[in-house]
């Protein structure tokens, strides 16, 4: 019997894929930019792991955005 969870990615191997921190990941996660789940092991929601598939990495991946910190611009 095949993992169901190879066809996914933790945060940290997204990260990797992506060339972006773990963290990155997450916040993209949050913003629904990325789109992922979370796996439920107890009760602190806070802490729980999200998977990532593959495809979605690789969509992810194809997005022309911008890298690094958002320019300050005179107002």
């Amino acid at each position: 019997m095949s993992n169901p969870l190879s066809s996914h990615y933790t945060t940290t191997q997204a990260a990797a894929v992506l060339g972006v921190t773990e963290r990155r990941v997450r916040q993209f996660l949050r913003e629904g930019r990325l789109r992922g789940e979370k796996l439920s092991l107890g009760d602190d929601e806070d802490h729980y792991p999200w998977i990532i598939s593959r495809a979605e990495v690789r969509r992810f991946g194809k997005l022309d955005r911008p890298t690094g910190r958002p320019k300050n611009t005179p107002s």
